[in-house]
């Protein structure tokens, strides 16, 4: 067994055991679900399903929004082809190291429906850009609405260093997607930069990753404007994405709902909400385990009181996560044997590539053929 298969699964394994240990921690220690269960407080069941619900309109919203990106090219594929694409990617950005594993797998399950790696590549690019710019908006609007509920509610200051580095680091993300999705020049510099920067480190193949990146780009832009040329679409993709994620965020408030809590605004969760999954995503671990757990007890910690901190983690992240694994897992099957798939779709997607800038070359041959044309028939005019 090779070294790197060896560290991937020690890693894999240490983070089930930290999962577990937190599952088992949060049952049985002291005012754990256990407790809750046996004490008078008890769980209301309906905020318990209400919060499944949400998360599941959650999962829906994220199908459609699938669904009408593919049906943008294909016409012919269902809503329910759409919903396993996004179950797929649901699945494995839960199960692998900051989520990387989810688009990836979504578009190797487009491919197996005949839909060009090129276009698939360009929706999840797509998607990404409009959940990050949705996102990045959400929280900020969400951090002025509340802010001297936060201000008051958050007194740490290690806190509000990860709050700032969470804000900067959505706010530099989405300007990269901006810049890479609309701005071909400033994109090229940013190439430039980066090649200097690995040819000054001695990184290996430099040629050859740099003009995959240029290739990458080019596609990129050749899917995206096609895309972005229907504003209707568009539009509808952030109104879709705004819902998608009110309802990720409503999760929270169901659960204190659901161990009968009472005082906290549904727009004060939200906002908390908000701050917890943009710290989470800055953690390269699968669910960001551990660090997820964490920054939920930092900004829900004013709401959850009387020892119920530990039960309103437990399920919060039953209903987010470990509940998004269980539902998801059976989609993930259309994936088997994915290995020498995806390969041969990486092998597939190269070659587009090669073939697109081959073409552009062409066109800049044939602009430059033409322009040197031009100037001799005008050399030959002013002779005679």
């Amino acid at each position: 067994m090779k070294k790197k298969n060896i560290g991937s699964l020690i890693f894999n394994a240490i983070v089930l055991i930290v999962c577990i240990s937190l599952v088992f921690y949060f049952i049985f220690s002291k005012d754990g679900l256990k407790d809750l269960l046996s004490s008078s407080q008890g769980i209301n069941l309906f905020w318990l399903f209400l919060a499944a619900v949400c998360h599941m309109c959650n999962s829906l919203t994220d199908s459609l929004l699938t669904w009408q990106f593919i049906r943008y090219k294909y016409k012919n594929v269902r809503f329910f082809d759409a919903m396993k694409v996004a179950m797929v990617g649901h699945f494995f950005s839960a199960v692998t190291p900051g989520a990387s594993g989810g688009q990836p797998m979504q578009v190797y399950s487009m491919a197996k429906m005949n839909i060009d790696v090129g276009y698939g590549t360009a929706i999840m690019f797509q998607k990404f850009l409009v959940y990050q710019v949705t996102a990045t908006l959400y929280s900020l609007v969400a951090f002025l609405i509340n802010m001297d509920f936060i201000f008051k509610a958050i007194n740490a200051g290690a806190v509000w260093i990860f709050v700032i580095l969470g804000l900067l680091s959505q706010l530099v993300v989405m300007a990269l997607l901006v810049v890479v999705c609309y701005c071909p020049k400033p994109t090229e510099k940013l190439i430039v930069l980066a090649e200097k920067l690995m040819r000054k480190f001695k990184f290996k193949n430099v040629d050859q990753k740099i003009n995959s990146a240029r290739g990458q780009v080019r596609l990129f832009h050749k899917y995206n404007k096609n895309l972005n040329k229907d504003v209707k679409l568009m539009v509808k993709a952030f109104i879709e994405q705004f819902i998608l994620i009110s309802f990720g965020f409503a999760v929270p408030y169901c659960i204190y709902r659901s161990l009968n809590l009472e005082g906290a605004t549904l727009l004060q969760m939200i906002s908390s909400q908000s701050f917890v999954t943009m710290i989470s995503s800055m953690i390269p671990l699968p669910g960001a385990s551990g660090a997820a757990e964490y920054s939920f007890s930092l900004f829900f910690g004013c709401f959850f009181t009387g020892g119920t901190m530990k039960s309103a983690i437990l399920l919060w992240r039953c209903v987010t996560y470990y509940g998004t694994i269980f539902v998801c897992a059976p989609f993930a099957l259309i994936t088997k044997g994915h290995g020498k798939s995806i390969a041969k779709i990486a092998e597939t997607m190269q070659e587009t590539t090669d073939e697109l800038m081959q073409d552009i070359e062409n066109q800049e041959e044939g602009i430059s053929n033409t322009t040197t044309e031009t100037e001799e028939k005008e050399t030959i005019c002013k002779e005679i």
